[in-house]
């Protein structure tokens, strides 16, 4: 289709203006507005390229891995859809692996580094989907093509809202695992790829979570007081009673756990006051609602028997438990018991407004710290 001639996106439908512009991708040619389309696509020549011999230019996706670490002096870059992306993406991910491999004889930290990508990609594809989205609505918004009052669009807001802080969740808690890589480098080579992954994930994440705050800001301006508290309303409840949840579900476990293989009840008692505070905080977030408590309380014992059953969050391995006995489910345990704390403390501050669960905030941050402080032979 000539671009000149398109009247409407061909992803979302919505109808160009002076003020909605139109792009086309450089390789299928589909017309798209400016949130469906992505700047991504590099066409480069590698710097210090002999000229005389260069066959054809490079095709990448930036800050994916693959990519020139340093944008090359000859490189263009280019509009993209999300299909052609993806295909690019795909390849380029493939030949960054293949590459690796054969370069690299030891390759027990790529292949960890392989392991969290494949882990660490879908999330970062769910940003960006539903990042655009998000950004779609609010600059409809902004522009008057969409109107406040809307449910529909309140909905749609609430819900990429509260999918995005998840989403950056996340990728929060799941950064660190690559920098424990940094340590288990055993050549110059791995260490030089684990630093420029680092670097990649972590400008995805300081790049993104700015825009999704910027928007955050711009639908304050355009939005009125009782919109966004309607959203905020909806994020919170969310976020408290995916905490209480959390802590039900490691609750049951441990409880389980201590009984089955004598332990001691320390873990128990050290959740025993979160969970309490946690249960108010959501009482008094359920009740501001005009929820049923009741109804609520049933409904989370039914998610909590369903979790235990198919997700459970404590999975003994029998053979380190033929080796080890309680020793190897203390241990699990405590792990698991650091790894949940630090989970719900991350969701529940990035969905919830600073002065929401004020008391769930603190109570957990002084589990977490008694959390630390806990070894095998307590539980034993």
């Amino acid at each position: 289709m000539v671009e000149s001639l398109s009247e409407k996106c061909q992803k979302c439908i919505s109808g160009f203006s002076l003020l909605k512009k139109k792009y086309s991708c450089k390789l299928c040619g589909q017309v798209l507005c400016k949130q469906c389309i992505y700047k991504e696509m590099l066409v480069y020549i590698p710097d210090g390229s002999d000229m005389k011999n260069v066959q054809h230019a490079e095709l990448v996706i930036i800050k994916v891995v693959g990519s020139p670490e340093v944008e090359p002096e000859l490189s263009l870059l280019l509009h993209v859809c999300s299909p052609c992306r993806q295909f690019i993406i795909n390849n380029q991910v493939k030949e960054h692996e293949d590459n690796l491999r054969s370069e690299i004889k030891s390759v027990s930290v790529i292949d960890s580094l392989i392991e969290i990508d494949n882990k660490l990609s879908p999330i970062q594809y769910k940003i960006m989907d539903q990042l655009s989205k998000y950004q779609e609505v609010v600059e409809s918004l902004e522009d008057g093509s969409r109107s406040s009052g809307d449910g529909s669009n309140t909905k749609t807001l609430a819900k990429a809202q509260d999918d995005l802080s998840d989403y950056f969740s996340e990728l929060v808690l799941k950064i660190p695992s690559v920098k424990k890589l940094l340590g288990l480098a055993e050549t110059p080579t791995q260490l030089k790829y684990c630093k420029n992954y680092l670097k990649a994930k972590s400008d995805f994440y300081i790049e993104n979570i700015s825009t999704f705050k910027t928007l955050k800001r711009k639908l304050s301006e355009s939005a009125g007081p009782q919109i966004l508290e309607y959203i905020q309303r909806i994020v919170d409840k969310h976020a408290i009673v995916s905490a209480q949840i959390y802590m039900r579900q490691l609750i049951f476990e441990s409880l389980h756990l201590s009984q089955k293989h004598s332990l001691k009840g320390v873990v128990l008692n050290l959740l025993k006051t979160l969970d309490e505070t946690i249960e108010d905080d959501a009482t008094k977030c359920l009740t501001l609602q005009g929820e049923d408590i009741t109804e609520h309380t049933e409904h989370l014992k039914e998610i909590v028997i369903s979790q235990m059953k198919d997700h459970r969050l404590v999975r003994i391995s029998k053979r380190q438990f033929a080796a080890q006995g309680p020793k190897h489910v203390a241990e699990l345990l405590l792990r698991r018991l650091s790894t949940v704390l630090n989970q719900v403390s991350v969701q529940l501050n990035m969905k919830s407004i600073n002065r929401s669960f004020q008391p769930t905030k603190l109570a957990l941050e002084i589990c977490r710290t008694e959390a630390d402080k806990l070894t095998i032979n307590d539980l034993l």
